[in-house]
Formats: structure tokens, C-alpha cells, sequence
């Protein structure tokens, strides 16, 4: 009976091992195609709004532009422009000059889906200071840059900050709101918790250069959500894409900021 009982319990083991190796097909099926519009407007003269369609989970992330779209902007309800097409899928002007203050209105019509979006361009906060800590970071020591700025004392301020190593764009998110800050004087670090590959480090010796953009709530809400998202920082919140301004079921953002650069080496 006991021997019985041994062989029990060894096939049961072994069947349990055998399903431990069993692959799942986890079953990913390919979403509905949607539009994805990326679209900016500055007090640079920069104009530029890029036009793709979503890709699926085994794809790759190259950029797959739409041409043959008719892009418009307005200003403050003014007589549309229209934003010619200059590689397939972008769309550039220098003919939009970015006022602080305006309102400005996109309007993208292709194969006949029409999309609408509308962004208020803040006036500027001057971008103060630009320099690096050191701290440490998921067990070991990092340089990391930090922005300074003296936040107004009018509420509703809120930045998105763009960091460039050795003249290559972080692929990372930094933005800010003054909820917690407002009216005072701010250094913002610029790290983020998906930063976690060292080649990816400021180093002694690196080009640091980094862009403040002053955005409007939208903007700043669509930011927010899309690094939420992808630092899994909102783990109890049910997957979903960002918090789009455009309006017609395309995914993106269409933001009208105020910019600033500094830069420096570090040392």
C-alpha cells in the first residue's frame, strides 16, 4: 500500500512538471488600425505635425507615414493655413508663427475621417539654471540633470521637459505641474523610473542639453497618462491609451508650447 501510495505521488509530480512546461498561446490579435497625429506648434516658427497609423504588438516602431492628407491650422479662429506635406507623413510650415496667448486649431482631413484639436500656447517661464546631481538610482550612483525655474504665482503652470545626451533625444518622459510647487522656486530632476539600462547614464564628459516646453492642462494631462503608462506607476489603473486633445477617434497630441533651451558639459 505504501509502495502504491510512492507511485501516486511520483506520477502525480511528474504531471504536474509536465504541465509546468506547457506554452500558452497567449493569443494577441491585431487591433483596429487607428490614426496617430503628433502635431506641434511653437514661438520657434516651428510648424510640424506628423501623420501615422498604430502598428501591431509583433511590428516593429518605425515611423509609418500617411501622405495625401489636408493639414490646417488656424490662429485664434483666424483664416486656415495649409500645412504642406514635405517626406510622406510630415507636415511642416514656417509660415505659423507661435504667439504666447493664442489659441491655435489643427484640423486633419484623410480618406475621409476628419480630426480636430485645439491648444493654447502658455506664456513662457524662464528656464533659470541647468545642472547636474549626484544621487543613487536603483543601486548605483547617477548623474542626473536638473531644471530650474521660479514657478508664476498664477496657478496652472505645467512643463515637459526633453533631455538630450550627446545630442540624442531621451526617450523618457519629464513632466511638471505646479500643484505642489506653485509660485516658487523649482529644480525639477529629470529621471524617471524606466531608466534603468546604464547605457543610458550621463557621463563626465557628456553634451547636455535640455528643452523646457510650457504646455497647456491638455497637453500636460496627455503626457502625464502616456508616462504613466509606461512606467506602470498607476499599476491598480486598467490599461489604456493616453489622454488624447484630438478629437475624432485618432490617438496623439497636438500641443502649441512656449520653448527654452539650456545646455552644458558635464563635468
Amino acid at each position: 500500500m505504501k509502495k502504491t501510495f510512492q507511485l501516486i505521488c511520483i506520477i502525480a509530480a511528474a504531471g504536474l512538471a509536465a504541465s509546468c512546461e506547457k506554452v500558452i498561446n497567449a493569443g494577441l490579435h491585431p487591433a483596429e488600425k487607428k490614426y496617430v497625429i503628433e502635431g506641434i506648434v511653437t514661438n520657434e516658427d516651428t510648424c510640424r505635425i506628423l501623420l501615422s497609423m498604430t502598428s501591431n504588438f509583433t511590428d516593429d516602431n518605425s515611423f509609418r507615414g500617411v501622405s495625401g492628407a489636408l493639414v490646417q491650422i488656424s490662429d485664434n479662429g483666424s483664416g486656415s493655413i495649409t500645412i504642406p506635406e514635405t517626406r510622406p507623413g510630415v507636415y511642416e510650415s514656417l509660415l505659423v508663427n507661435g504667439v504666447p496667448g493664442h489659441t491655435y486649431q489643427l484640423k486633419v482631413t484623410v480618406a475621409g475621417a476628419v480630426f480636430t484639436a485645439t491648444s493654447t500656447m502658455p506664456s513662457p517661464v524662464n528656464f533659470d539654471t541647468l545642472f547636474v546631481s549626484r544621487i543613487n538610482l536603483a543601486g548605483r550612483n547617477r548623474i542626473v540633470a536638473n531644471a530650474g525655474y521660479k514657478d508664476p504665482s498664477s496657478v496652472g503652470n505645467y512643463y515637459n521637459f526633453v533631455q538630450y545626451i550627446n545630442g540624442a533625444q531621451r526617450p523618457d518622459i519629464y513632466v511638471n505641474s505646479d500643484n505642489l510647487s506653485n509660485g516658487r522656486d523649482v529644480n525639477f530632476a529629470l529621471y524617471s523610473p524606466t531608466e534603468l539600462q546604464e547605457e543610458g547614464d550621463i557621463r563626465p564628459g557628456d553634451s547636455l542639453r535640455v528643452e523646457m516646453q510650457c504646455v497647456d492642462a491638455n497637453v500636460y494631462k496627455f503626457w502625464y497618462s502616456l508616462n504613466a503608462g509606461a512606467s506602470g506607476s498607476d499599476v491598480l489603473a486598467t490599461p489604456s491609451n493616453p489622454v488624447s486633445n484630438i478629437a475624432g477617434g485618432a490617438l496623439g497630441y497636438f500641443s502649441a508650447h512656449a520653448v527654452q533651451y539650456l545646455g552644458m558639459r558635464v563635468e
